[in-house]
This record gives structure tokens, C-alpha cells and sequence, in this order.
């Protein structure tokens, strides 16, 4: 591999390390101006736009849906708290949970064999998420920082010249998303739209699913490279 090739794999996964981290504050962390601001950034918007020239439509949508947040107001800070509530939090049933095992069983519940089956990817990999084991590890927010560190690792490797090891790194990852965020996520976001509100989030979650989607083609597109 020449350093042209190599620094033009090391944007991409900086890049994607980016979005997926991003992606994980977002789905994860009850919203505050100060995040929603940052999220909406010159530098943000940039970084993200890095994805938008391997012509996959998951970062445009993303970009999209971040662009009403830089003129956010407290008025509508408080709206989108709302919604995230209504989303995320309850007391209500939630019209989109947010864990796979809800997807994937037939009784909806948590805490189920495919919870546990994504803690073994975790535990492989030396990932142990806040509020383990109270909290189930399926997440969306916590499989999306789990993808976030483990391209983390994957940059390092390449840096040190350790390719075989951020192959390894990358086709794992391929699979975590073919087995655990794949065959649901289209059906949480189909979800996410019947919210009775569409501020931020609905949007949002268009494009995390697209934006994994896009991430297979990517993915062969680095190994490719390597």
C-alpha cells in the first residue's frame, strides 16, 4: 500500500470513527445546547461531508438532518427534549425501542438471548459498557460507540503499520453489523416515523440507517485498499 492510498484509507476511518461516535452521543445522551450545537458545526458538517464523495446518501441525509440545529433556540431545545423523552425515556410506551432484542423477539422483551449474544462481541473485543450488567448491552447507542472504538483501533493499527490487524479489526466489524443492527434497524426506523412529533429524531434515525447500510460497501471499499 503507497502513503497516498493509506492516508486517503486513514480519512475514511477517521471520518467514519467520527460519525459513528457522533451517532452514538445523539442516540444516547439527553439533548443540551451546547451538544445539539457542536453536532451542527462548520467542523462537524466537514467531517461528515468526507463520506458524501463515496457516493452513499447516508451522510447527506445526515447532514440534512443536523442543519436545523444551528439555529436552535431554547424554545425549540425544549421540544426536542421532548421528543427524545417521548423516544427514548417513557413513561409511555415507546413507539421505537431502541434495542435489538425487541426487534428480534417474539414477546418484545430485553434481556434476551440476543442481548447476551452481543455481549460476547463486546466481551471479545475488551468493551464493557457503562452500566454493565444492569443495563442491556444492546443498545443502539451503545452498539454504535462499540463500532465508534473498535475503527478507533483499527486507525491506530494502520498507523503502526500493523495492516493485518486492522483487517481484522474491519471484518469484524462487518459482521457485528450484518448480525446486529442490520435486520432490525430498518424496522426501528420505520418506527421512529410514526412518532407523534418529527423534530430531530425521526430524521435522525433515517439516516443511522441508512448510513449502516452504506457501511458493508465501505467497509469492502477499506479492505479493499489495505
Amino acid at each position: 500500500m503507497d502513503q497516498q492510498t493509506r492516508e486517503a484509507v486513514q480519512v475514511l476511518l477517521q471520518g467514519r470513527q467520527y460519525v459513528l461516535s457522533l451517532l452514538h452521543t445523539l442516540f444516547g445522551t439527553e439533548p443540551a445546547m451546547e451538544m445539539l450545537r457542536a453536532a451542527a458545526s462548520d467542523d462537524s458538517l466537514a467531517t461528515i461531508a468526507l463520506f458524501e464523495a463515496q457516493e452513499t446518501p447516508g451522510a447527506a441525509m445526515l447532514r440534512e438532518a443536523l442543519m436545523p440545529l444551528r439555529q436552535v433556540d431554547e424554545e425549540q431545545l425544549g421540544n426536542i427534549r421532548q421528543e427524545y423523552t417521548n423516544l427514548f425515556l417513557g413513561p409511555r410506551e415507546l413507539v421505537a425501542p431502541p434495542w435489538e432484542s425487541v426487534y428480534v423477539t417474539r414477546d418484545r422483551a430485553l434481556f434476551q438471548e440476543s442481548t447476551l449474544a452481543v455481549r460476547q462481541w463486546y466481551q471479545r473485543y475488551g468493551y464493557q459498557p457503562a452500566g454493565y450488567p444492569r443495563y442491556p448491552d444492546d443498545h443502539i447507542s451503545l452498539m454504535l460507540h462499540f463500532l465508534a472504538l473498535l475503527t478507533g483501533e483499527a486507525l491506530g493499527c494502520l498507523r503502526e503499520g500493523r495492516v493485518d490487524d486492522c483487517r481484522g479489526l474491519l471484518e469484524g466489524q462487518k459482521v457485528f453489523v450484518q448480525n446486529h443492527l442490520l435486520h432490525w434497524l430498518p424496522r426501528y426506523q420505520a418506527d421512529m416515523q410514526k412518532a407523534e412529533t418529527a423534530l430531530f429524531y425521526p430524521g435522525l434515525s433515517a439516516a443511522l440507517c441508512q448510513i449502516i447500510t452504506d457501511d458493508g460497501p465501505l467497509i469492502d471499499e477499506l479492505l479493499a485498499s489495505l
